[in-house]
C-alpha cells in the first residue's frame, strides 16, 4: 500500500495540528525503569514493533481522550496480549500495581481479559440482545488472563474500557481498507 503524496502530506499536517501545543504527559521514571528491568516487549507485532503499539495507543488516548489516562494504553498488553505471549511474570504484578493509580490498575488488568471476551463471540451477542436495557447494567464479572484472578468492573468502568479497546483497534485497521 503506498500513500499519494498529496494526502500523505495532509495527514501529516493533520497530526502535527492535533499535537501541537500538546505535549505527552512525563511517563514516571520509577515505572518507566520497571519496564525496562522487569519486563519483555521484544516481540513481533503487526505492523512495527511492540513498543510502537503501546506508544501509539498513549499517545491516541492523550489527543482524542484527554479525560482518561494514556498510560493505560501504554501498559494495556504487559498482562497478555491476544496472541498469548506476556511482557511480564504474574509474580511482578504486585510491583507494577504500586506504580499506577487504582484507575489505571483496573483498566491494565482488565484490558486482555476484555480484549479476548470481544473476540469471543457470547458477550457481543449477550450486549446486542440486551441493548434495550443495557443501561440497567451493574458490573461486569471476568477472569484476568495471566494468572486468572476474578475481577469486576462498574458499567461506568466497562463502558470505558469499551472506548480503551476501540483505541486497540484503531493501531490495527488496514490502511488498504480505509
Amino acid at each position: 500500500v503506498r500513500w499519494a503524496e498529496d494526502v500523505s502530506a495532509e495527514v501529516e499536517r493533520n497530526y502535527q495540528d492535533t499535537s501541537e501545543g500538546q505535549a505527552l504527559p512525563e511517563v514516571a521514571p520509577e515505572l518507566l525503569q520497571f519496564l525496562v528491568e522487569e519486563c519483555d516487549f521484544d516481540v513481533e507485532h503487526a505492523d512495527g514493533s511492540f513498543l510502537d503499539h503501546l506508544y501509539f495507543g498513549f499517545e491516541y488516548t492523550h489527543h482524542y481522550m484527554p479525560t482518561r489516562s494514556p498510560l493505560v494504553m501504554l501498559l494495556h498488553s504487559i498482562l497478555g496480549t491476544g496472541t498469548n505471549t506476556f511482557a511480564m511474570e504474574a509474580d511482578k504484578i504486585p510491583a507494577l500495581k504500586a506504580l499506577v493509580s487504582d484507575f489505571e490498575w483496573r483498566h491494565v488488568a482488565a484490558f486482555p481479559s476484555i480484549l479476548r471476551l470481544l473476540y469471543d463471540l457470547p458477550l457481543r451477542a449477550e450486549l446486542w440482545a440486551n441493548k434495550h436495557r443495557i443501561e440497567a447494567m451493574d458490573t461486569i464479572h471476568f477472569h484476568r488472563v495471566i494468572d486468572n484472578e476474578a475481577l469486576t468492573l462498574s458499567a461506568e468502568d466497562f463502558w470505558i474500557q469499551l472506548n480503551y479497546q476501540l483505541i486497540h483497534l484503531v493501531d490495527f485497521l488496514p490502511v488498504s481498507n480505509w
